[in-house]
């Protein structure tokens, strides 16, 4: 087995060389890429880049990693325009006729393209292009569409294409900005809309022909304000190239004769190896330019989070369905107390480490003293009904709450920050206020903010919403009033803002909120201002959670409800032809890892039955992922798929998982700095049982996994290896945690492993050139820290003994201290 890469330069191409002309070539490199586009004025490609390169040292480069003469090329920009003349937009592309090229000018690293293109046969627009090489190793793309004399036609969208990036071989890989990251082997096409999409890049990434080397290209929009947009690519039908774009509607779209001019770029650069060393080019940039990171980290602003949530270690909710129609007892406050202290008192975690989501903890429209018996204000009532009417609050709430959190237990309500009950009282009143206060949207026409509607929308409860915009200082305070009486009427711990970073922006074409209509990034600005209103009421001490991990928020927000990011396809590391096509990995904790906690996923009856394996592998994997573990529904309803699992987490058929559960709590608490305040790393190449190859993956390809579990069609299958690991290097970046676990009963493992740490971000220097490997115990029984060996730091070994009991009777105390072996530490040592 080879456990790190040997780079042959001589498998690897000689600098650029060109079949095209010179003349109608502009090349721009640095010490890390080599970038050639297509400067023939007379060509449909005019601009489209047709050789990229990894400069790997002087002289010599990876491959290019795009096809210098592929035959589907896509247009290097797409726009629409409305015009005085037409209902309809005109979509003009780069490799439309009638337009005039011009190279405006150019140098070694810097090229200025100019398109003059005629609009509806009497205005002409004019489209420039600005490529440069900014180091190190990004070569940058930034539009802008010029309309500024001509007051008839006005920008609505558009798009930029990075085309023809080759996908090599079966090994071929996308990376994916959904939930915490998602690869796809093999590639298929997607998209997505940010921020809903959690982080502004895509990337490819394979082995190159003739070499063992593999090598990636990244495509990354820079956007420190975090604007609405678009990002997907799109696979060929052969399955050998992808396209690569990004796309946005334009600030003050549809308005006539204004320019648009991006403040952030389209980069593309060039990597080696896998998704990891992609997520690091981002967090390079994110860390030091993005509006949401400038606060700093989490260990640079503790005065400013609540003490006790680096102590939670799991959370329950009270009877989440996924269908969004509840049981309607399981937010009864009496209910709620039993179970959770049934539940404590079966799981057995410390002070401060279990919390609670506390879901219809309010009358919702059932009336008043009815137990949620009585709905006569609505068709229905309850969870997604009577939005943002959440008060007067159930009857014995504030005893059970208090009663809950004398045990110990940290509990955060639910609310909606998002959307507003058009049938609700609230909606009509102060003459239409909170209808004023909508996001509207506009057809694609000139001047088009005179024609607006709702965005409406409906869940299970049938009430008919609309998307509210979160720019408007009705919206804000409306959401922060709810939040300042929650947490210091009632002194709740915190309180869930649903919605905020899980769903799209909408676009809002209404002046009088203030904003530009269209795009742009109001929509984000408004939440932070509606977030940072939030936080001055609830004070420091307060939990705010949303759900998902969208990046611009998390300046807003302490803890992210992951249940998207989890549920994104099979569990890691499962090889590409044994899975479904789709495997999760913990790239975003490796470019935001110690600035937000994360916390939950989605459990269902069928991760016990028949087989329990599933429920400690999605535990394992939490765990593994720096994610607070569980968010068990401790109530639900009868329909597929059941969320509802009190009664199995109290059965004492499942006494191991619980068990494991327990030393997985204990576990996070004792690496608690490393997924507090460290990052996550690239995977590992384990070795199991003498071989390379997974060992013993289960398959489920028909097991509930996300959103859309109970249509049958969507959110369904999974997959995950008997052996489980991850590395996270510290905050301080001078060590590095690696965890191990089985998770099947009766797998037994033998593991070792080879390490480069410098594949893992820790580097020697000059008094520093050995690796201590220390064994840290996870949990009461596996006795105390001692010292396996020192090792040069390219050459750091691991073996280890993963053995299960060996009865069927004691096997139900699996996952003992033999089947479960973490963490261990890895600090460089001088010799």
């Amino acid at each position: 087995m080879s456990f790190h890469r040997v780079f042959l330069l001589a498998a690897l191409c000689w600098a650029v060389s060109s079949s095209r002309p010179s003349t109608n070539v502009w090349t721009g490199s640095d010490q890390y890429i080599s970038a050639s586009v297509d400067i023939d004025t007379s060509s449909r490609t005019f601009g489209a880049i047709f050789d990229l390169k990894k400069i790997i040292s002087p002289g010599v480069s990876s491959p290019s990693l795009v096809e210098p003469n592929c035959k589907t090329q896509p247009p290097l920009w797409e726009i629409s325009v409305v015009t005085d003349t037409s209902k309809y937009p005109f979509n003009l592309s780069s490799s439309d006729e009638n337009i005039v090229r011009t190279v405006r000018s150019k140098s070694d690293t810097t090229l200025l393209l100019q398109f003059n293109v005629l609009v509806d046969g009497a205005n002409r627009i004019n489209v420039m292009l600005s490529l440069n090489i900014s180091g190190p190793g990004n070569l940058e793309l930034v539009p802008t569409i010029s309309v500024e004399d001509t007051p008839n036609v006005g920008v609505w969208d558009w798009k930029v294409n990075v085309g023809c990036v080759i996908l090599s071989g079966s090994e071929a890989t996308l990376f994916q900005n959904a939930g915490f990251g998602v690869v796809h082997r093999p590639p298929q096409s997607f998209s997505g809309q940010y921020p809903q999409a959690t982080m502004q890049y895509l990337a490819s990434y394979g082995p190159v022909p003739s070499s063992d080397s593999v090598f990636g290209v990244y495509v990354g929009a820079h956007d420190p304000k975090a604007s609405s947009k678009g990002l997907g690519c799109q696979v060929s039908t052969a399955g050998t190239h992808v396209n690569f774009e990004i796309q946005a509607i334009v600030p003050n779209a549809g308005e006539g004769g204004i320019t648009y001019e991006p403040n952030w770029p389209i980069v593309v650069s060039v990597f080696e190896n896998d998704w990891w060393d992609a997520a690091q080019i981002y967090r390079k940039w994110a860390l030091a330019s993005a509006d949401w990171t400038r606060q700093g980290s989490m260990a640079q602003r503790m005065d400013k989070i609540p003490n006790w949530a680096f102590d939670l270690t799991t959370w329950i909710n009270t009877h989440w369905q996924q269908n969004d129609i509840f049981n309607t007892t399981g937010g009864d406050p009496e209910v709620v107390y039993n179970r959770v202290r049934a539940i404590s008192e079966r799981f057995g975690l410390s002070e401060n480490q279990l919390g609670l989501h506390w879901y219809e903890w309010d009358t919702l429209g059932y009336e008043e003293g009815s137990n949620y018996s009585k709905c006569t204000s609505e068709i229905t009532c309850g969870f997604d009904t009577h939005y943002p009417e959440y008060f007067p609050v159930r009857s014995k709430f504030q005893t059970k709450l208090k009663a809950i959190q004398n045990m110990g237990v940290r509990v955060a309500p639910y609310i909606n920050g998002r959307i507003f009950d058009q049938a609700t009282e609230s909606w009509t009143a102060q003459g239409g206020e909170a209808k004023q206060s909508a996001a509207k949207s506009a057809p694609a026409i000139l001047n088009s903010s005179k024609t607006l509607s709702l965005y409406n929308e409906s869940y299970g409860s049938k009430a008919v919403f609309a998307v509210m915009c979160p720019h408007t200082k009705y919206w804000q305070h409306t959401i922060a009033d709810v939040v300042d009486r929650i947490v210091n009427d009632y002194k709740t711990d915190g309180v869930y803002i649903d919605q905020i970073a899980a769903a799209g922006p909408r676009p809002c074409w209404d002046k009088s909120h203030g904003h530009p209509v269209g795009g742009g990034h109001h929509w984000v600005d408004g939440y932070k201002q509606m977030l940072a209103a939030v936080r001055t009421v609830a004070g420091p001490n307060k939990m705010i959670l949303t759900e998902s991990n969208a990046e611009p928020f998390l300046d807003g927000i302490n803890m992210f409800l992951t249940l998207v990011g989890f549920a994104g396809g099979d569990l890691p590391y499962v090889p590409s032809k044994a899975g479904s096509g789709k495997m999760i990995v913990p790239a975003f904790q490796s470019v935001y890892g110690g600035y937000v906690f994360f916390v939950g996923a989605m459990f269902f009856r069928d991760d016990f039955l028949p087989d329990p394996d599933t429920f400690a592998a999605k535990i394992a994997n939490q765990f593994l992922f720096g994610a607070q573990l569980g968010w068990f529904s401790l109530g639900g309803r009868s329909n597929h798929p059941q969320n509802h699992i009190f009664d199995l987490l109290m059965s004492a058929e499942y006494d191991a998982e619980i068990l494991y559960l327990q030393r997985l709590s204990s576990a996070k608490s004792v690496a608690a700095d490393y997924f507090n305040h460290g990052s996550a790393l690239r995977s590992l190449d384990l070795q199991i049982n003498g071989t390379t190859d997974q060992f013993a993956l289960k398959t489920l390809p028909s097991h509930p996994r996300g959103h859309g579990s109970f249509d049958g069609k969507s959110g369904v299958g999974l997959v995950f290896p008997s052996v489980m690991s991850s590395a996270w290097r510290s905050g301080h970046a001078d060590s590095v945690l690696v965890s191990v676990t089985t998770v099947m009963r009766d797998v037994p493992a033998k593991i070792d492993v080879l390490l480069d740490l410098k594949k893992y971000g820790i580097y020697p220097d000059a008094l520093k050139k050995y690796c201590q490997v220390t064994w840290v115990p996870a949990y009461s029984g596996q006795g105390g820290k001692r010292v396996l060996g020192i090792y040069p730091i390219n050459q750091v070994q691991i073996h280890l003994s993963l053995t299960p009991p060996r009865s069927r009777i004691v096997d139900t105390a699996a996952r003992s201290s033999s089947t479960f072996r973490q963490p261990m530490t890895f600090r460089q040592v001088s010799q």
